[in-house]
């Protein structure tokens, strides 16, 4: 946020005193949101993203071009990310999107709204995408394991299930993302991965995950691109033996979306079957359509 913490908590404090409620549970080890604040949260990115759309609205319409926002999962390679842009923006050079990066949950509610008009998504049965029409993008994520510093595994080039065998694994609440949280603990479990129990840090941010493994708490399975920028040198990355990977990647959008971003919905459904059809012929295989 580009902010200190001092100020930062003032101007949290100083919020619930003009709201009257409480936001955020606070403890030693963790930081989390209220029920009123995580009800809060919701309705304030909704003013926002309303805000951010009329703003889109009108600067597309006094220059003739659409600005259509694109919600994207933070973990996607930045270079898929780059590829889908470039070839849609090659196909309709007047379209400049607008990419937000959310995590899938937050993104369905968005795109049956309209404050979206495109998403790409992980793809789940447990994600709940009535109202959705999807395209396949990209497979999954190849993941690495997070592992302390002075943990026996940071030694190896590569992690065996063996050697995490009667670990915690480090994971994000479940309540925070109970279709993801079980995906992962089930792919890994079919790749040899059997942890003794599970750790639940505070909340769904990155560095939660970072600061369990850190303290010990466990282990953690995290994708390849994860950010560790602000990890380096306190945990080590390895890669996984056995391979396991995220979800695949998909297109979603409004089952009955506006006129004006039908052409843009068909010219990315039509990108994503050109990248599949260039993976495929790179050895990879892509998942089939899915319409919902």
């Amino acid at each position: 946020m580009h902010i200190a913490q001092p100020p930062l908590s003032q101007a949290i404090q100083k919020l619930e005193a003009a709201l009257g409620v409480q936001l955020f549970e606070r403890t030693s080890r963790a930081v989390a949101p209220t029920e009123a604040g995580v009800v809060f949260a919701e309705e304030a990115r909704k003013v926002l993203a309303a805000l951010e759309r009329a703003v889109s609205e009108a600067r597309g319409a006094a220059n003739g071009r659409m600005e259509p926002r694109i919600g994207c999962v933070t973990h996607l390679p930045t270079d898929q990310l780059h590829r889908f842009l470039d070839a849609l923006h090659h196909r309709d050079p007047t379209v400049r999107s607008q990419v937000t990066h959310m995590v899938t949950l937050e993104q369905l509610p968005r795109l049956r709204s309209g404050e979206l008009g495109l998403g790409l998504l992980y793809f789940l049965e447990g994600f709940g995408f009535d109202g959705i029409e999807t395209e396949p993008l990209f497979e999954g994520t190849e993941m690495v394991a997070l592992v302390a510093e002075r943990h026996p595994a940071a030694a190896k080039e590569r992690v065996s299930p063996g050697d995490l065998a009667g670990e915690s694994l480090v994971l994000f609440p479940r309540r925070a993302n109970a279709a993801l949280h079980d995906w992962t603990i089930e792919r890994a479990a079919e790749a040899g991965y059997r942890f003794r129990d599970v750790y639940e840090v505070g909340g769904p941010d990155p560095r939660d995950t970072v600061l369990g493994v850190v303290e010990e708490a466990g282990v953690a399975l995290v994708p390849l691109v994860y950010e560790d920028g602000w990890a380096r040198g306190i945990v080590a990355r390895r890669p996984l033996e056995v391979p396991v990977s995220t979800p695949p990647i998909v297109l979603g959008w409004p089952a009955d979306p506006p006129e004006r971003l039908r052409p843009f919905i068909e010219n990315a459904r039509a990108v994503a079957r050109e990248l599949r059809g260039a993976d495929r012929n790179g050895g990879h295989i892509a998942a089939p359509s899915r319409r919902i």
